[in-house]
């Protein structure tokens, strides 16, 4: 709560950082965080799920919005989310320190690859017993996870 006041009140006093919210023909909840480092910019989107719960989207797309290849990006892995939480679910099983399946695992957010390419690095994170697990994704195969709250 005090984190989010700070950085409530760091954003209107120095008019480095805001936000705008536009609606989506596919997005829902889509916000754009802008900031003057463009780098720092980011626009933050709820996915709806082909099945199961939605999850969140951070898109680096400009002020303009999301580009059609992070949609597409996001339209596919919608559809394949539990395909997803399967192929992890080893690599998160090992920073567990038990047996996970996939059926465990709630993908909680996803950082969309630059322009949309699964061959770039990103990140998609699950929730598994309220404890979050970030796995780095290369070529769209999972290659490293990190446990939240671990040095990583």
């Amino acid at each position: 709560m005090l984190k989010s006041l700070f950085q409530f009140l760091n954003r209107d006093l120095t008019g480095r950082s805001w936000e705008r919210e536009i609606a989506h023909d596919y997005f829902t909840n889509l916000v754009y965080f802008g900031n003057k480092d463009r780098k720092r910019a980011y626009w933050e989107a709820e996915v709806p799920a082909a099945t199961g719960p939605t999850f969140v989207a951070y898109l680096q797309s400009g002020p303009e919005g999301p580009s059609p290849a992070d949609e597409q990006f996001c339209r596919e892995l919608a559809t394949k989310a539990p395909d997803l939480c399967e192929r992890c679910a080893s690599l998160v099983s090992r920073a567990a320190g038990r047996s996970v399946t996939g059926s465990l695992l709630r993908l909680e957010s996803i950082e969309v690859p630059e322009n949309g390419d699964i061959t770039k690095p990103w990140e998609a994170t699950f929730d598994l017993n309220d404890q979050l697990f970030v796995v780095r994704m290369q070529h769209g195969e999972p290659t490293a996870v990190v446990r939240e709250g671990d040095a990583g």
